[in-house]
């Protein structure tokens, strides 16, 4: 999808939203960064340069991997394309993201060899695992014993 084409879509997303709480018939609460899903969306293009917009979808569907935290309030979507993989963040709970559960909180790209997949799941596993501890310590001030 060219920029342009994400620069229409965000302004008729954000003008859709600002018409609806002018008219107060909808409560709007932003469920994800449109930046970070635009990014995705972008690097999936790239990745997948030869595929229709439909069939990326579809092949993000059929070839991703989702790592959940142990508390449970994010998770990490990898998308894994022929020559690069595609992480996307998602917080699950206000605790995790941006105040808003379902916020994209960062969207990044990997180059590794197709072999090492385990050690990117593991890497990915330990960053949701340092993350959950650190939101325990802010909100109880009490360190968690690794468990």
């Amino acid at each position: 999808m060219s920029h342009n084409k994400l620069r229409v879509l965000k302004c008729q997303i954000d003008s859709i939203e600002k018409a609806n709480r002018k008219r107060s018939l909808i409560k709007v609460t932003p469920l994800f960064s449109a930046d970070n899903l635009f990014k995705e969306i972008e690097m999936l293009d790239s990745a997948l340069p030869n595929l229709t917009p439909e069939e990326r979808a579809d092949f993000a569907l059929a070839n991703h991997s989702i790592i959940k935290s142990s508390d449970g309030k994010e998770v990490i979507k990898i998308v894994w394309c022929p020559n690069c993989q595609i992480l996307s963040n998602l917080a699950l709970h206000k605790d995790a993201g941006r105040g808003h559960p379902g916020s994209y909180t960062g969207v990044w790209q990997r180059r590794i060899n197709p072999r090492n997949r385990s050690l990117l799941l593991a890497e990915v596993s330990g960053l949701l695992e340092r993350r959950q501890i650190t939101r325990t310590k802010h909100i109880t001030g009490v360190q968690p014993f690794p468990g």
